[in-house]
């Protein structure tokens, strides 16, 4: 770039600062902003703003004689999963294609011609942005019952045991989509569909239901599926819009080399989310039990975040499992529901402590759900807290 180029960024720069300040956002130019995998990304402007229930912070980036692909659209979803930014926007100079421009909305991504810099204000006001309906629900169970049973157990740890130190409530965010599912042919030429709800965990992106003891627990069905990496889902999509397709059919659809395909079909078949017939690849239907339940349907939800306890951060956007979900059906909402467990600490040794987690509705232990926050930031955050008493 130029150092006419330079001077035009800037001035842009200074405007949008402006306009963010007027809306009650502070701003810094040139702000680095380190992510989760330890990448460091460079904003040209960083709005934060600060609200009752939730913070606020966007990330500016001015392009000046770059035209934005699908590639560039791609990349900033990666980065503003990596650094858990609540919105990016990107002013651009050049026009965009309807295909950017979809993608981008999709991604929640805002797109800002520079001649019309006035609607980055908008584009960031917290009235406007895209921001999802919260809900939670309200423990049966009370501190102090849990605090008693945790205390009364002693073979929590066989040979391991400690002492009880601190029972805390938290609340698991969950993603609830509401969806209509194609449900496999039962006759020549049907096509059925199911409406139902489906919720997953924001950790790791495992589907979630509520079992015949009203007990939050891990399906067998669609594992992990946050951790797929963006274009291994985007192969999904083309087998459920084109499919089903051979190979080699696939490759030349997506073009992709034929080794590089091999390990994306191995990924999806691991994850349950295609089936091969002969030489054909086809998205395998979602065949959920007929016990399967929502937490909508389990419980009562309360409108907001909750006002007490600890909320848990969520890892995985929920726009990256809708985008992947809806090679299996239509997705026509999604909300976060902050489902109540409890965090029972216990010191084995000086300094050592060892964490359990039970559902706040029944009691019940929540092993598998242990395992996804046993390496997240909010378990060391509460472990630091209990340290420091």
């Amino acid at each position: 770039m130029g150092i006419n180029g330079m001077s035009i960024k800037k001035e842009i720069a200074d405007t949008i600062c402006n306009l963010l300040r007027n809306i009650g956002f502070d701003v810094e130019k040139e702000a680095p902003k380190e992510g989760k995998s330890g990448m460091t990304y460079n904003f040209d402007v960083i709005g934060k703003s600060f609200c009752k229930i939730f913070d606020i912070e966007v990330g500016v980036l001015i392009k000046v004689g770059h035209t934005l692909t699908a590639d560039d659209i791609i990349n900033l979803h990666g980065i503003r999963e990596d650094t858990r930014i609540d919105k990016i926007i990107v002013v651009t100079d050049k026009s965009v294609s309807p295909k950017v421009k979809s993608l981008a909305e999709y991604f929640n991504i805002g797109l800002v011609d520079i001649e019309k810099l006035s609607s980055v204000g908008a584009a960031f006001n917290i009235s406007q942005m895209k921001v999802l309906k919260h809900y939670h629900i309200k423990p049966r169970l009370t501190i102090e019952e849990v605090r008693e049973k945790a205390k009364c157990d002693k073979g929590l740890f066989s040979s391991c045991k400690g002492k009880h130190v601190a029972t805390i409530l938290g609340y698991l965010p969950l993603y609830e989509y509401k969806v209509s599912l194609e449900s496999p042919p039962k006759g020549e030429s049907q096509i059925e569909f199911r409406e139902t709800s489906l919720d997953f965990e924001s950790i790791r992106g495992s589907m979630v239901s509520i079992d015949e003891n009203d007990t939050l627990r891990l399906e067998n069905l669609l594992v992990n599926i946050g951790d797929i990496p963006f274009e291994v889902v985007e192969v999904a999509r083309y087998i459920a819009e084109h499919g089903p397709l051979t190979k080699e059919e696939l490759s030349e659809i997506v073009s992709i080399d034929e080794r590089k395909l091999e390990r994306i079909i191995l990924v999806l078949m691991d994850k349950t989310v295609i089936d091969v017939y002969g030489d054909t690849y086809t998205i395998k239907p979602l065949s959920l039990s007929k016990n399967y339940r929502s937490v909508s349907q389990a419980y009562k939800l309360e409108n907001g975040v909750p006002g007490e306890g600890e909320s848990l951060h969520p890892y995985i956007s929920p726009e990256k499992l809708e985008y992947l979900l809806e090679a299996f059906g239509t997705v026509h909402g999604v909300k976060v529901v902050y489902y109540p467990v409890y965090i029972n600490i216990y010191e084995k040794s000086d300094g050592i402590y060892r964490v359990r987690m039970v559902d706040g509705n029944t009691g019940r232990r929540l092993d598998d759900f242990e395992e996804l926050l046993e390496h997240t930031d909010d378990i060391r955050r509460i472990i630091s807290k209990i340290g420091a008493l």
